[in-house]
């Protein structure tokens, strides 16, 4: 307890210590969206910067790990919804980004994998990432 009786606030971290103007009143979630946001508009800045979006790579990095997989399946691996995931394959293909070829296995299905201009860009994003990341 302080002075005062009240309780201090342990302000130690491994490196060091914090100031009490680094400490917020706000409660944690709130810390946490805003912090969030704020690390996902500068990972969209660079990734713009970079010539592409958070849709993009989204799907360009699920298929860089995945390989051949079917659109309903790159859908749910990355979270969307049919409608949006064939926009962003439409959209990745005319770019050339993409490769999609009828699934031998069933008719109803595409496939879609990563071109070999998918995997350049992939690698030059990546770059981008890291070095703006230091």
């Amino acid at each position: 307890m302080g002075e005062t009786g009240e309780h201090e606030q342990d302000t130690s971290q491994a490196g060091g210590t914090m100031s009490n103007s680094m400490i917020s009143n706000e409660p944690l979630g709130k810390q946490l969206v805003f912090t969030a946001k704020a690390v996902r508009e500068a990972f969209e800045d660079t990734l713009h910067l970079a010539g592409g979006s958070l849709g993009t790579w989204v799907v360009l990095s699920a298929l860089s790990d995945e390989g051949i997989i079917s659109q309903s399946a790159l859908g749910s691996h990355v979270h969307l919804e049919g409608a949006t995931i064939t926009h962003h394959v439409d959209r990745l293909e005319k770019l050339g980004l993409v490769r999609r070829q009828a699934d031998p296995t069933k008719a109803s299905n595409c496939t879609s994998t990563c071109s070999a201009r998918c995997a350049t860009s992939s690698a030059r994003c990546s770059t981008d990432l890291a070095s703006a990341s230091s």
